[in-house]
């Protein structure tokens, strides 16, 4: 057998695992750390700066699969984490005299005429200052 590629594992930032956590917490979720060996957008945003991920249970726990099937009030705690983790550190932000909310809201509307809600967070431009 011929190794066609290899990719060393990429630890996500301790601060950010420690704020989802804290978020979970808060927000009564169970929550555990998890060591996912997917080739994620994270990895190669954790080269750059602090990055954490937050996963959602999918049923038998098939994912990266066409048959995925995840629940919306699973989907509905993972984006009150991000939120709770974008509010800690626009908070972090704040305290370090900068001026900025790292999130954003985006309402929408699927074909099927399902509601979503995207919570987009910066935190890029806050990990630097919540440090």
């Amino acid at each position: 057998m011929e190794m066609v590629s290899s990719y060393p594992a990429q630890a996500f930032d301790a601060g950010c695992a420690d704020a989802v956590r804290r978020a979970a917490d808060t927000l009564g979720y169970s929550n555990m750390p998890v060591v996912s060996g997917a080739g994620h957008d994270a990895v190669y945003m954790a080269r750059l700066a602090p990055t954490g991920m937050i996963f959602i249970p999918c049923k038998d726990g098939i994912s990266h699969n066409e048959i995925v099937a995840v629940e919306v009030d699973d989907i509905a705690a993972a984006l009150a984490a991000v939120d709770n983790v974008a509010a800690e550190y626009d908070s972090a932000w704040e305290a370090h005299g900068q001026n900025g909310e790292c999130r954003e809201d985006v309402w929408g509307t699927t074909e099927d005429g399902s509601e979503f809600r995207l919570i987009l967070v910066q935190i890029l431009a806050t990990a630097s200052h919540a440090a």
